[in-house]
């Protein structure tokens, strides 16, 4: 019941990647017998396509010399526009005013990334194999992969092996790191994990299981919340230490 609350910034993305995959699979599966949701989905898609990006240029960002393509802004836009149309917001996905937000969350978010994997890098940040193996479980988890098998069968629709998977886990977990140790996160007090306990237990309806068996998620929701609230300053001061020019 915890593990929504689990992923941080980077393995959310990792999910939502590997859920597509999996959707993907599904599709191909049943495109004999198609469904009028499925059919909803192609015309969101559709739609998505039909964006204009002539005004963007070839390169969106230079970050301390790294240049960012417009291809990468593209493809981000894309995920952004589907995933607000699947969440089924009550803005119109297609007006202008809702389209521009888009870009400029996409810009945000690249720009941001590329600062956060640069500083990682330059701390030598590293993620053991014990710390990728627990966020592959857990997305396995997440989007109900039951065996190391569907997962396999998963990836290699997408040419990518299980290894080279973990590898991809351990690079986007690089950045959180660096959060969690420019910012100094500590373990959660237990007074702190029984308060978020109690927080979660009262919004529900759902029966609740015990402490115990929530504990790591909790604590993993926790520290991911801080992580997020010290992100915004940290990425302000790389920000203000590197050279950013955006040309968007």
């Amino acid at each position: 019941m915890y593990n929504k609350f689990v992923l941080g910034i980077s393995a959310f993305a990792l999910a939502v990647g590997l859920a597509a995959c999996s959707g993907d699979s599904d599709e191909n599966a049943d495109s004999t017998n198609e469904q009028p949701d499925q059919a909803d989905e192609q015309t969101e898609e559709a739609s998505v396509a039909q964006t204009n990006f002539d005004d963007i240029p070839d390169v969106i960002a230079t970050i301390n010399g790294v240049d960012l393509s417009k291809d990468e802004f593209v493809s981000q836009y894309n995920t952004a526009k589907q995933n607000q149309m699947m969440m089924g917001g009550a803005a119109d996905p297609e007006s202008t005013e809702v389209d521009e937000a888009i870009k400029d969350q996409t810009v945000d978010l690249l720009v941001n990334s590329e600062l956060l994997v640069q500083a990682s890098n330059e701390e030598d940040i590293e993620i053991s194999d014990e710390e990728a193996n627990e966020q592959l479980d857990q997305l396995k988890a997440v989007n109900q992969i039951e065996s190391d098998e569907d997962l396999e069968a998963i990836l290699s629709q997408q040419d990518t092996t299980v290894d080279e998977f973990r590898e991809e886990i351990k690079e986007s977990m690089k950045p959180q790191k660096y959060i969690e140790q420019k910012a100094q996160i500590e373990e959660p007090t237990d007074e702190e994990i029984e308060a978020k306990y109690d927080e979660f237990a009262s919004a529900t309806e759902e029966d609740v299981p015990e402490l115990e068996e929530v504990r790591d998620d909790i604590v993993a929701q926790i520290k991911s919340e801080q992580t997020n609230e010290a992100a915004e300053g940290i990425i302000n001061e790389l920000k203000e230490q590197g050279e950013v020019e955006i040309f968007v």
